[in-house]
C-alpha cells in the first residue's frame, strides 16, 4: 500500500532527524553537506518543473491540432436544417 503525500514527507522529516541525531557528526560538518544536497535537490525539482511544462505544452499544441480539425456549426446554420416546410413539418 502506498502511502499519502503528506505521511511520506513526514516521515521523510522525521527519519532525516533521527538520521542527524544519530549519526554522530558535529552540526558544524554536516551544515556544508546539507547544503550542497539541497542545491542538488534544487536543481532536481527545477529540472523536473521545466520538463513538465514542456510536456504541458506540447499537450495543449496536440489539443489545438485536433481541436482546428473539428468544425464548429453557426446558430443559423442549425435554424436552416431543421426549419419547418410549407405543412408545418420539421425535416432534417
Amino acid at each position: 500500500m502506498k502511502k499519502s503525500l503528506v505521511i511520506a514527507l513526514e516521515d521523510f522529516k522525521a527519519n532525516l532527524v533521527k538520521l542527524v541525531n544519530e549519526c554522530g557528526i558535529s552540526p558544524y560538518f554536516l551544515e556544508p553537506i546539507i547544503k550542497e544536497l539541497y542545491f542538488e535537490i534544487h536543481d532536481a525539482s527545477t529540472s523536473l518543473v521545466q520538463e513538465e511544462y514542456k510536456t504541458e505544452a506540447k499537450r495543449q499544441e496536440e489539443s489545438s491540432k485536433t481541436d482546428s480539425s473539428i468544425s464548429v456549426m453557426h446558430s443559423e446554420d442549425i435554424d436552416t436544417m431543421i426549419s419547418p416546410d410549407a405543412n408545418g413539418e420539421v425535416t432534417i
